[in-house]
């Protein structure tokens, strides 16, 4: 027998949870911080106004928030706040958070007091509650969000379990009424091919592409060759896959400083291959200032933009459509309109004027569209409301373009590999809008989306974004 193969491919500290690992250090260490200056603001703003608004710290004071910081970390580490292998109830973190802080303040005080420091016993308080406060606070709101997402069917994290026994049941049960972990359990599938066929491990390649799993999980024991096979066909989708500890062959050498419990649970990751949370952090983040600005300077545009539309025909000055996005949820798309109130009604009768080769829907010299419309549509201005979309989540400044739910559903009939530019949010512009924008072939844009799927990295998203400014300035939207 083979023995100690090794699987695992782990990026450093890919916690799936933001309240977990490095994004959690990140985020404390910001409110940590900017505690420090609120409360030294709301403390000594009033005795300098007018003349300060926020006099400087003193050498004292800083050397006093920079202590309570780097004590605050010890404690939270110490209490395991930031352990990956912990699952912690909400309860059970707050509580814990509470007790790190408190010890943080108690030491202050100590050396204060040994040093005959005067600090503030005012400040102190103020710096302990803001503290207590935004730390399971910022927290809670993730949870809320990713509860709430769950129960609408938006899971963050989509899951199957490769088991039908007690173990897999358990787990699955656990996940049920934990839905602030954000995981929904997409099914579970037999190891062996004898029982339901449409279930069994042997369709894995297709339902990891149909159904978008983020997350294999496997309770019952594998041959090597089936967990080969799993690990090849997750490697190549970058997916997940953990092990449920007694599953675990001796053949196979996971990260066992990366395992986690879920309850009384252990799973140990074996290999993963997707995208770093902090990554996604970033996108995001970027997303959020840039679509926000975009939309402050553009306003008055807009508002241009919006009044000729109405005096044109008298019609709604947007035009919302239902589209599809990450994981097959479905949004409100929002554009300027640019074409003529009924233009839905009279899709069908020209859908023998299509140009697109595939599901997709497309005319060059499309009667529907209006003089302003077409000014629009060459330039891209029709577009540019979907910063919304970006500002609240629902898309991102770089991705597959979003689809209509009509062309998700012919998807099956061309190929499964279709449903992978679903894998990610869809984007206001994208590597086959600089690329080959006016390619009939269908199969080319999935070939691109594909590309950035599987190549993305926050660099290629500001080249995408840099190739698109000139696309639209040449105008050659249609």
């Amino acid at each position: 027998m083979v023995s100690n193969i090794k699987f695992s491919q782990i990026k450093q500290d890919n916690s799936l949870w933001p309240w977990k690992g490095k994004v959690a250090i990140f985020f404390d260490f910001l409110f940590l911080l900017s505690g420090s200056a609120i409360v030294y603001w709301a403390r000594y703003s009033t005795l300098y106004w007018p003349k300060n608004l926020l006099p400087l710290l003193s050498h004292r004071h800083t050397a006093i928030f920079l202590l309570f910081i780097f004590t605050s970390f010890l404690m939270l580490h110490q209490k395991g706040i930031y352990d990956l292998r912990k699952t912690l109830s909400p309860a059970e973190e707050t509580k814990k958070i509470f007790w790190a802080l408190t010890q943080s303040v108690a030491f202050l005080v100590v050396v204060l007091f040994a040093g005959q420091i005067f600090i503030s016993r005012k400040l102190l308080l103020g710096l302990w509650l803001f503290s207590i406060i935004s730390l399971p606070g910022w927290r809670f709101i993730l949870r809320t969000i990713y509860s709430g997402d769950l129960k609408t069917g938006n899971s963050w994290i989509r899951a199957i379990i490769i088991g039908t026994g007690k173990y897999a049941n358990k787990l699955e049960s656990y996940f049920e009424s934990n839905p602030f972990l954000g995981i929904a359990v997409w099914g579970k599938i037999s190891p062996g091919s004898e029982e339901n066929k449409e279930k069994s491990i042997e369709k894995l390649p297709e339902i990891l592409d149909r159904y978008w799993i983020d997350e294999i999980i496997i309770t019952e024991p594998l041959s090597l060759k089936q967990m080969e096979s799993i690990v090849i066909e997750a490697i190549k989708r970058k997916k997940r896959v953990k092990l449920f500890l007694p599953s675990l062959s001796e053949t196979l050498n996971p990260y066992w400083e990366k395992m986690e419990f879920f309850g009384e649970m252990p799973l140990v990751p074996l290999c993963d291959q997707s995208i770093p949370l902090f990554y996604l952090f970033q996108k995001r983040l970027i997303d959020i200032l840039v679509s926000a600005t975009g939309l402050l300077l553009l306003s008055p545009f807009f508002l241009l933009i919006g009044a000729i539309i109405k005096l044109q025909d008298g019609g709604p000055i947007f035009y919302c459509s239902t589209r599809v996005g990450r994981k097959g949820r479905r949004f409100s798309c929002i554009k300027f309109r640019t074409m003529t109130v009924d233009a839905d009604k009279k899709k069908e009768a020209l859908s023998h004027l299509n140009e697109r080769i595939g599901p997709m829907f497309k005319i060059t010299n499309d009667p529907r569209i209006t003089p302003l419309g077409r000014f629009l549509r060459k330039y891209s201005i029709d577009e540019l409301p979907q910063l919304f979309n970006v500002l609240i989540g629902q898309m991102s400044l770089v991705g597959p373009r979003p689809p209509t739910p009509d062309e998700v559903e012919n998807y099956e009939k061309y190929s499964l590999n279709y449903y992978k530019r679903l894998d990610v949010k869809p984007g206001l512009t994208s590597l086959w809008a600089v690329e080959a924008r006016n390619d009939p072939n269908f199969e080319k844009a999935i070939e691109l989306d594909c590309k950035y799927i599987e190549e993305w990295t926050p660099w290629l998203d500001l080249k995408i974004i840099f190739k698109t400014i000139p696309v639209v300035f040449r105008g050659e939207g249609k």
